[in-house]
């Protein structure tokens, strides 16, 4: 009986050790209940799978492709949030494969078991294959491009070139960013040296254009003739830019979901932003006018945020996997980290008797995922699209160094991995703590999803222990003892959570909707009025305000507040109700 070979024992330990992630994640609160941007696509995923594509606004705000292969998952599965966890597990363990197969062309089948193993047991990439994040599907479609190109660069075939320009595209629908690897690679491509016996005289350029665009297309279509306006696949690239490069970026990138986004989103409209790509360019410009007033601090900020590409520890990115590991006895495990991997791959970036083309293609990926961190914001999971090819690279350079010993890496490799190796541990900027009240407040938030409100609230009055001016700790607070029926209790919260961010607009509303239980009617309406000076543009405080209205007997004013908000929204079928209703008297 024939023994399976490598790459297939490569792939059935990955899945072994990626199933059993996800068979232990099942019982974590995080499982059922997503955040931040996994909750926006688990909500995007399940409106597809109950309503089509067209549930999507248009344009689209964030990449469409992976909320539509989400959405199409839980239409196969019945909703199951273990069937995409199953399939983003076996992503991860054919990009481990991949891997294999890279590493094992540069220097053979050690380089290949080094490097395969390094991606299998890196625990950044177990933990988020766990998310409802699209990541898993990137990392597996820029790695079989550039297995597919090293391919093609091999036999001359055009093939495998067209089948890396798909893979390019799908990548690109998934994150617009890798519209710079798919550049990056034409570019190699074009460069190649000399053509192998046999290969093929035209570089196929256009073609691969052309594959290219296919997942790509569809989605530009759908903004420009949907949407109305020409957005290649998603508008948020320009608030993106912005919270990377605009005054005080530190702090920007560092943004969560509650009162500090909110008021960020009003920004464009008080600009005179009125359509999606009006307000993402809108952040461009804003951005390069702060980074034009204060060049310098600008240029410090971007040393900053190189030294966060390469620090050992994961950028947190709206959840903090280094928090949340916790959870998890095997993701608490002390496996690989960037802290191990980055100083091998750069050895890797050194060694002799490799492939120089093959190897410029591995640092040309590298640096357009490093172009890409610096030219917006450092993340953990956004890094991690470095992570197969400094797995490659890592693997190559312990083959070498184990074949060759010290005649495999010069002198002056030696010192700039040593340099690196100092970069990667020392805590230059002292970010490596957890933000426990930021965490807390996730938490609270999943356990709300499942229904826990003891257990959140709980969450939460740790997150006002560890932070006690944090205005979204007072807030969810205040939100629990409102759902409790209990306006008294949850008042003194709202109180507090105004006292450190007076233009809070949800705070605001809930104030005021405490004070309408406690029959406090004019400072309920003070606080309507807050609301609306604080967003003119919001919808929701148009539309609580004219109920407010209409339940007084204030006919004439209801009327205002409620056409008010579908001047906004004309489409709000809740403003349109209300209207029909305070019309027809009923």
């Amino acid at each position: 009986m024939r023994r399976p070979s490598a790459p297939w024992i490569v792939l059935l330990v990955a899945l072994a050790l990626r199933f059993a992630v996800v068979l232990e994640t099942r019982d974590t609160v995080r499982f059922e209940s997503p955040l931040v941007d996994a909750k926006t696509y688990d909500d995007s995923a399940r409106a597809i799978a109950a309503h089509g594509p067209g549930a999507l606004e248009l344009p689209y705000y964030q990449p469409p492709l992976y909320p539509m292969l989400l959405g199409a998952v839980y239409a196969a599965s019945g909703g199951s949030y273990l069937a995409p966890r199953v399939l983003q597990a076996l992503l991860g363990a054919v990009t481990a494969m991949l891997v294999f197969w890279i590493a094992a062309r540069m220097s053979g089948r050690r380089a290949g078991w080094i490097g395969s193993l390094a991606f299998v047991a890196y625990g950044p990439a177990l933990y988020f294959e766990g998310e409802l994040l699209p990541p898993a599907l990137i990392l597996a479609a820029n790695t079989g491009a550039l297995a597919l190109l090293l391919r093609a660069d091999e036999t001359g075939r055009t093939t495998p070139w067209l089948l890396a320009a798909f893979l390019l595209g799908v990548s690109t629908a998934a994150r617009p960013t890798a519209l710079l690897l798919a550049m990056a690679a034409a570019v190699w491509w074009l460069r190649r040296p000399e053509r192998p016996a046999g290969a093929t005289r035209s570089p196929a350029l256009l073609p691969a254009m052309l594959v290219f665009l296919l997942p790509v297309l569809p989605f530009t279509l759908a903004n420009s003739i949907g949407g109305k306006e020409p957005v290649l696949v998603s508008w948020n690239g320009g608030i993106n830019f912005y919270l990377g490069n605009g005054a005080d970026s530190d702090s920007l990138a560092a943004i969560r979901p509650g009162h500090a986004w909110d008021r960020l989103q009003v920004e464009p409209l008080r600009g005179g932003a009125r359509s999606r790509r009006e307000e993402s360019r809108y952040w461009v410009r804003r951005a390069f006018e702060e980074a034009s007033a204060d060049p310098a601090e600008w240029a410090t900020a971007l040393g900053r945020k190189a030294l966060r590409l390469l620090d050992a520890r994961e950028a947190p990115r709206n959840t903090d996997w280094e928090y949340w590991r916790r959870d998890s006895t095997i993701l608490s495990l002390p496996w690989i980290g960037f802290g191990i991997l980055a100083p091998l791959a750069f050895l890797g970036l050194g060694v002799r008797g490799v492939s120089p083309r093959t190897r410029s293609l591995l640092a040309l990926s590298l640096a357009v995922t490093a172009a890409v961190n610096l030219l917006f914001f450092v993340a953990g999971r956004y890094r991690l699209e470095a992570v197969p090819a400094l797995c490659v690279l890592a693997g190559v350079a312990v083959d070498r160094v184990c074949r060759d010993g010290r005649r495999a890496v010069s002198i002056p490799a030696f010192v700039a991995v040593a340099l690196v190796a100092i970069v990667v541990h020392v805590d230059f900027l002292g970010e490596r703590s957890i933000d426990e009240a930021r965490a807390a407040i996730n938490r609270g938030a999943a356990l709300r999803q499942l229904g826990l409100d003891a257990s959140a609230a709980r969450a939460y009055r740790e997150a006002v222990a560890a932070a006690p001016d944090d205005p979204d700790a007072h807030y969810h607070l205040g939100q629990i003892a409102l759902a409790e029926k209990n306006p008294a209790r949850a008042l003194p919260s709202f109180e507090r959570s105004l006292a450190s961010a007076p233009d809070y607009v949800k705070a605001l509303l809930a104030r005021a909707t405490c004070l309408e239980r406690l029959h406090r009617r004019e400072e309920a309406e003070e606080s309507y009025l807050r609301a609306i000076a604080a967003d003119p543009w919001a919808v929701e405080t148009r539309l609580n305000y004219g109920v407010f209205l209409a339940i007084g007997g204030r006919t004439e004013e209801a009327r205002r507040a409620f056409e008010a908000g579908l001047a906004i929204d004309p489409t709000d079928g809740r403003l349109q109700r209300n209207l029909r209703r305070l019309l027809n008297g009923s």
